[in-house]
This record gives C-alpha cells, structure tokens and sequence, in this order.
C-alpha cells in the first residue's frame, strides 16, 4: 500500500490491529473481506457485472438496469440480463474506468510474446526469476512495484518513465509512521478511541498533501 492503512478504515468499521502502518496486499483484503462477513452483505453483491445501459421505465415506476454477466472462469458465454429498480444509486467511484492501458500497449501486443497485463490485474503466479520486466509508468503502482521486482537479482527491471515523480521527504513520511504507531500504543489501552485518532492521522495526511501543493495549484482547486 501507498499509503497508511488506518486512511483506509471506513468510518463505522475501524480496525486498530493492523500490524503495521504499510501492511501487505493480503492484510488490507482480507480487512474488506472481513467487513463483507461480519455485515452479511455477501448475498447482496454480485460480481463480474456491468452495468451497459438502463432507462426510467414510466409504466413501471422503476428503472430497467442491462447488466453483463461474465463467467470468471472463463467456461461460459457472457450473457445480458435486465433488472429493475426502485433506485438506483451512481457509486462508481473516480478511478472506474481502470485499467487504463497506454497506446503503445496496443502496438506491441502483436509483437511481444511476453506476459502483458496491467498492476490491477496482477498475475499471482508470476514468476520474473531471470526474465526482462518492463514496467510503463512511475506513479504510485510503480514505485511499489519496481523496488519490489529488484529484489531478485537475477531479474532485470525497466522502468519507462514521460517525466519524473516527486516523492515527500522520508521525514514527513517518518512523522506520520510514528503518530500511527503511537496511536496503536494508545489504542491498546482503550481501544475505544480509535476514531479520535484516525482522525488525527488522516488530518496529518491532509496536511502533508497541502504542504506539496504549490501556491498557483491550490489556488486553482
């Protein structure tokens, strides 16, 4: 993760046992999987649909919703259903149109006989042991994922940069880690304070984002 996982906590579902302020994919997953269980909303959700059109029937009253169904596994044909509603809520969120390939992708897909895919469909199985990765972009996937790959030495990593990133310095970082920590030191003690002090963890994080807005940018938000 990109950032610290208590700006994650949702609001009525606070988690004061991360085991640390970066944790790793599975833990902050598996917090998201646990919030489905414990609120029984799993049979509310339906995966692998989307929403191609809809319109207001009148002689209904309702809303008619033209969903695609796709098998994730790959076995059976994507089918269209129709369902209606009462009401209908738009939370697709601002990053909905991801993944959002680069046009160079489409260029090379017939030429490169690599493994090709984007970080927010990450192949579990992979393995780069002695393979060329490159990797197109330098924004927050990127600079999780390179220094990641480096590890193996025997995995070679290019990174394909159009202009350099800006990283905060490691003293803000560090100022935000120890308040974190220590709000888990305190909150071991009265666990019941969690949200005073996510909330002074999330205002340090907004503080910091201030800080690295120039004057003409935060003036034209």
């Amino acid at each position: 993760m990109d950032t610290g996982a208590r700006i994650y906590d949702l609001p009525w579902a606070p988690n004061p046992d991360w085991s640390k302020t970066f944790p790793e994919q599975q833990e902050n997953w598996q917090y998201q999987k646990d919030i489905v269980k414990n609120n029984g909303i799993r049979s509310h959700i339906q995966l692998n649909s989307k929403i191609v059109g809809g319109e207001w029937v009148a002689e209904k009253h309702c809303y008619a919703l033209h969903i695609e169904r796709r098998d994730p596994q790959g076995l059976n044909p994507t089918r269209l259903e129709t369902v209606f509603a009462n009401v209908v809520i738009q939370a697709l969120g601002g990053a909905n149109q991801f993944p959002k390939y680069p046009e160079v992708w489409e260029s090379g897909a017939g030429v490169f006989s690599g493994d090709m895919f984007h970080s927010a469909g990450w192949l579990p199985d992979l393995d780069l042991t002695g393979k060329r990765a490159g990797i197109i972009g330098n924004a927050a996937s990127a600079t999780q994922i390179v220094p990641a790959l480096s590890k193996e030495p025997s995995t070679h990593v290019v990174n394909f940069c159009q202009t350099p990133n800006w990283f905060a310095t490691r003293v803000c970082v560090s100022d935000l880690c120890a308040l974190s920590l220590r709000c888990s030191a305190e909150m071991n003690l009265q666990r019941s304070s969690h949200s005073k002090y996510t909330r002074r963890l999330r205002n340090g994080c907004i503080v910091l984002f201030l800080c690295c807005i120039k004057p003409r940018d935060f003036c034209a938000i």
